[in-house]
């Protein structure tokens, strides 16, 4: 890549650990940050990435999961703190011995 250094993952446990919480394979999410890729008709082309290449791409998958994150717990929290409107409901609280 220009004589620069080409980028590689200096720990396959995080990247094994990253790739079990979302559900991918290891060596996807391996190639998915230290190459980019060129799709033709026939073929993918599979080029190493620089390091500071890499680190923008995992900087960017870090910023992607943060706001589906972000979004989720945000739905999640608003629809405890204003449940939809078919979702209303009326709720009786019957203590014994309470009258």
């Amino acid at each position: 890549a220009d004589g620069q250094e080409v980028a590689s993952v200096v720990s396959a446990q995080e990247i094994r650990v990253v790739a079990e919480l979302l559900q991918i394979s290891p060596e996807g999410l391996q190639k998915a940050i230290t190459h980019k890729v060129t799709e033709t008709m026939r073929e993918k082309i599979y080029t190493p990435l620089t390091v500071e290449s890499a680190v923008d791409a995992r900087d960017a998958v870090a910023k992607i999961l943060y706001s589906l994150l972000f979004r989720w717990l945000t739905e999640r929290i608003n629809g405890q703190v204003y449940p939809r409107h078919h979702a209303l409901s009326i709720s009786i609280l019957d203590i014994y011995g309470f009258e």
